[in-house]
């Protein structure tokens, strides 16, 4: 479930509800709402969004669960935490250059290697050492290249997947081993402060509790708008995550960047070497 379709839900679930009412129907009523359709799709349930949803049915107090869609419903967490453009721009721009170069590499290999080799080999004259060193680092260049795309794209996956708000995605191996420590860090605070409103009336709890809790908790006890404090903690945790994501994506695309270029200067000296050394024999 995207977040703008939770918010909408919270919205019309606070609005419909009347005191004796079933709080639990009202919110299944706005999630078969069919103007839901318009704020994002409902399909994902292994989220973040749909189990605050479920949580908020099950509460055993009404009037806190009442509150809490209050708050969700004035609340907006769709543009902090939505998926930086910027992730698929480094996605495609690494898959378009790695693209263009296995296909003209791997071409000259298959094609114009072996008719150069032919005409060297019928001649008197040694094969020039930069086609030889070519032909025979072409293949470790190329599976260098593929692991290290294959690598970023796990990566990058796990690292979008951090903006689909998975409930198992804390417990999984690949979250530990490839998620820095920063951003982890940033994504716990996200759901920690998340959960607080809906935590107010279930039992339901992040995985991970900091000072935020205690912090929610004093706001709620003051009188502050709940609402408010939420949105600009959601809105500043999630700049953190976003900046701590694309940090580490840059650092990728570096990577395999220095290694296309070493690996495209490679295949333009073992192109022109058999060109320049068939002038100079003739």
């Amino acid at each position: 479930m995207e977040w703008r379709r939770f918010h909408y839900i919270c919205r019309r679930s606070h609005n419909q509800y009347r005191p004796g009412d079933n709080l639990r129907q009202c919110i299944e009523r706005a999630e078969s709402d069919a103007g839901g359709q318009f704020y994002g799709t409902a399909r994902t349930t292994d989220t973040l969004p749909y189990r605050l949803l479920q949580e908020l049915k099950q509460a055993s107090d009404t009037r806190l669960a009442h509150s809490a869609l209050q708050t969700y419903g004035q609340v907006d967490f769709s543009d902090a935490l939505s998926e930086p453009l910027q992730f698929k721009r480094v996605m495609i721009y690494l898959g378009y250059v790695t693209f263009v170069f296995f296909v003209t590499s791997s071409l000259y290999q298959l094609k114009v290697a072996p008719a150069f080799l032919d005409v060297l080999q019928s001649m008197p004259v040694p094969t020039p050492p930069a086609l030889s060193a070519y032909q025979g680092h072409w293949v470790i260049f190329s599976l260098l290249i593929l692991a290290l795309l294959l690598g970023v794209l796990v990566i990058g996956y796990r690292l979008r997947a951090l903006f689909r708000y998975q409930l198992r995605l804390q417990q999984s191996l690949s979250y530990r081993l490839l998620t820095p420590p920063r951003t982890r860090r940033a994504y716990a605070r996200i759901l920690e402060i998340a959960a607080f409103p809906v935590s107010m009336c279930s039992g339901y709890r992040a995985a991970e509790q900091s000072e935020l809790t205690t912090h929610l908790a004093g706001v709620t006890a003051s009188g502050m708008d709940l609402g408010r404090e939420v949105q600009d903690l959601i809105r500043q945790t999630g700049t953190h995550l976003t900046a701590s994501c694309e940090k580490q994506m840059r650092v990728l695309s570096v990577m395999v960047s220095v290694i296309i270029i070493a690996a495209i200067f490679s295949f333009v000296a073992g192109v022109y070497s058999p060109i320049f050394f068939l002038g100079e024999s003739v």
